[in-house]
C-alpha cells in the first residue's frame, strides 16, 4: 500500500518531466530547421545559427540613422545652460544646438533597431588639447529620438543621470491641428 502511494505521487511528476523534455527537444529541433524543412528528423548541416525573426522585426539588425537637418523646437538642458526656444543643426555626426545667445557643439550618433532610434550626444570639442594633463572627459548623454517628417524630438532615456529634452514648440504652429510638430 505504501508502494502504491509513492508510485501514485511519483508517476504524475515523471509524466510531466517527460512532457517537458519532449517539448524542449521539439523546440530545439524546430530552431535548427530551415523554413523549407518540415520533418523534425531532418536537421540543417550548416553550423551557423538560423536567425529567428522576433515578431515584426529582427532585434539583432541595426542601422545607423542620419539625422542631418535643421530643427526648431524647445530645448531643456540645465547642464549646458540651454532652455526655451532653440535650433538644432545636425551635419553628419556633428551638431550645434543654439538657445538664445548660448551655442553648444559636439558629436551625434544615431542607431535604429526595430523602430527605436537610440541617440548619443557628446558635448564639446573632440580635438585633443596639447599639454601635460589630459582634459576632463566630455559629457555624453543617451537619448531616444522620434522623427516625423521634418520634426525631431530627443528625450533622455530612463536611467540617464541628467535630463535633456529637445521637442517641438507647438506655440510656433499657425494651425496646431495641421502642424506636424503637434501631432496633427
Amino acid at each position: 500500500m505504501n508502494t502504491k502511494t509513492n508510485l501514485g505521487s511519483i508517476l504524475p511528476r515523471f509524466l510531466w518531466m517527460i512532457a517537458c523534455v519532449t517539448l524542449l527537444s521539439s523546440v530545439a529541433v524546430s530552431a535548427t530547421q530551415t523554413p523549407a524543412t518540415k520533418h523534425p528528423s531532418t536537421r540543417v548541416q550548416n553550423k551557423e545559427p538560423i536567425a529567428v525573426p522576433q515578431g515584426r522585426c529582427d532585434p539583432t539588425q541595426q542601422a545607423e540613422t542620419d539625422l542631418s537637418g535643421t530643427y526648431s523646437g524647445k530645448v531643456m538642458d540645465r547642464v549646458e545652460g540651454l532652455s526655451g526656444g532653440g535650433t538644432l543643426t545636425v551635419k553628419g555626426h556633428d551638431f550645434s544646438l543654439t538657445s538664445g545667445t548660448t551655442t553648444t557643439t559636439g558629436r551625434i550618433t544615431a542607431v535604429t533597431t526595430c523602430g527605436y532610434t537610440a541617440v548619443t550626444l557628446m558635448f564639446g570639442d573632440m580635438t585633443p588639447t596639447p599639454g601635460p594633463s589630459p582634459p576632463p572627459p566630455l559629457r555624453a548623454i543617451s537619448l531616444q529620438a522620434r522623427k516625423r517628417g521634418s520634426v525631431l524630438e530627443l528625450s533622455t532615456v530612463q536611467g540617464e543621470k541628467t535630463s535633456f529634452k529637445f521637442a517641438c514648440d507647438c506655440s510656433q504652429c499657425i494651425n496646431p491641428k495641421k502642424c506636424g510638430c503637434c501631432g496633427g
